[in-house]
């Protein structure tokens, strides 16, 4: 194997590595604190939220996660520029799509969860954008092999969501 691939592939695992270890070191402190601070009642709807977030942001994203990571990664030059912004403006749209059903038929669906969580209707939308926009940036990230700033932004981002609880 080259010299330079390997070099480069066992910094970018341990770039990777000690993001994803620092992360979930702090979203064991965070839950910690919600554990602690929170009834049983209120954390089951925080997790309720989070996986309709998580569940919304996947039908939201439609995998143009995947295909940015193969243009991207790819040698062609004219593939990496022509691919990046239709799709942010597919994912734009399909979460902008996506949002707008859930507004309007959120209060039937959130019904089969839980009727509480009804309540934040308007903040369930804001988080899946968030979120995909987020996981995107991710995948955008890996595929330039820009481990290293992917694990600050992954610490950086667990350690903010820790301080706001």
């Amino acid at each position: 194997m080259d010299q330079l691939f390997k070099r480069n592939f066992l910094k970018g695992s341990t770039a990777a590595t000690i993001g994803t270890v620092s992360t979930m070191v702090f979203h064991f402190g965070s839950l910690m604190l919600l554990t602690r601070y929170l009834s049983k009642d209120e954390f089951g709807i925080y997790a309720l939220i989070l996986v309709i977030v998580y569940l919304f942001s996947i039908i939201g994203g439609f995998g143009l996660e995947y295909t940015l990571v193969k243009f991207i990664s790819t040698d062609k030059e004219e593939e990496q520029k022509s691919v990046l912004v239709p799709i942010l403006i597919l994912r734009g749209i399909s979460l902008l799509l996506v949002s707008v059903i859930f507004i309007l038929a959120g209060r039937f669906i959130l019904h089969y969860f839980d009727i509480r969580i009804t309540k934040y209707i308007i903040y369930i939308p804001i988080l899946f954008i968030i979120t995909s926009f987020r996981d995107l940036l991710f995948n955008l990230l890996q595929a330039l092999n820009l481990f290293r700033k992917l694990a600050v932004i992954q610490t950086a981002s667990a350690a903010l969501r820790l301080v706001m609880i």
